[in-house]
């Protein structure tokens, strides 16, 4: 049987009790001087672990944010095909061709690149649409103001232009002040189940030396037992059915020819 059979989860579950200064596991381990002794190692294995697990909360924040930003993104290009293609189609109407200029001329202003504004990163148009609030002049403003459309005016479009691509750069900004990953390191998983395989080891040993009839120590030892039971039972039946013996997402259940490989290697079986 081998404790690294056992899902994170369960680990984490078996020496809960054991960190709880008021359970009485706890206290019949603190009455033992050896395994008192390895309360503190016993409590940062069982902290390491709890490090180690994702944080709800970050991942559902990048998830609002890259739900948010898709929705921006789509909204920007639409007002940027609204308002090239208006000021295309103004110029083409107009019978003054000296305003067909202008209108063609703040076209270049507003979209220098033209349509293409539209393919580039949330952080390029964000800086885009800041950059295009320098370049307008008042007189520019002044002639979209006049452009009256069904709603508003073809500066409120150029306005909402602006103020979605501020937004998209404020989100960019809260998106690349977030760690690089909302979860651990594979090997820093390993490294802290592999130091809570070797405390518990440490203090099975030392409980077994102690007579194991007396009532605390037993329910301790047990626990462990029984959970390892389980984990050898689950890894086999899944063997003999073919199919992976980790539900989705859950770390640990390595298959026994690795077990054997990586405890030679590892010295933690």
């Amino acid at each position: 049987m081998a404790l690294k059979r056992l899902y994170t989860g369960e680990m984490v579950s078996l020496t809960g009790p054991l960190t709880k200064s008021d359970h009485p596991d706890r206290q019949t381990l603190a009455a033992i001087p050896a395994t008192a002794a390895l309360l503190p190692e016993l409590d940062s294995a069982h902290g390491s672990l709890l490090a180690m697990q994702v944080k709800p909360e970050a991942q559902t924040r990048l998830a609002v944010i890259i739900k948010l930003e898709k929705q921006l993104d789509v909204r920007h290009d639409d007002l940027i095909r609204g308002v090239f293609g208006l000021l295309t189609s103004l110029a083409y109407l107009t019978r003054d061709a000296d305003l067909a200029a202008r209108l063609l001329h703040l076209q270049s202003v507003i979209l220098p690149d033209g349509i293409d504004a539209v393919t580039r990163t949330y952080r390029e148009e964000s800086g885009q649409a800041a950059l295009l609030e320098s370049r307008l002049t008042p007189a520019d403003v002044a002639l979209l103001k006049k452009i009256k459309l069904l709603e508003g005016t073809a500066y409120d479009a150029v306005k909402e232009w602006m103020d979605v691509g501020a937004e998209l750069g404020a989100l960019e900004d809260e998106r690349s002040a977030m760690p690089a990953t909302t979860g651990p390191a594979p090997a820093d998983v390993v490294t802290a189940r592999n130091t809570w395989i070797r405390t518990i080891n440490a203090i099975r040993g030392v409980l077994g030396l102690k007579n194991a009839r007396d009532a605390g120590v037993a329910k301790i030892l047990n626990r462990f037992l029984e959970a390892e039971r389980k984990a050898d039972h689950r890894v086999a039946s899944a063997e003999a059915a073919q199919v992976p013996s980790e539900p989705g997402g859950e770390q640990t259940a390595i298959p026994p020819a690795v077990e054997e490989v990586t405890s030679k290697i590892k010295g933690d079986g």
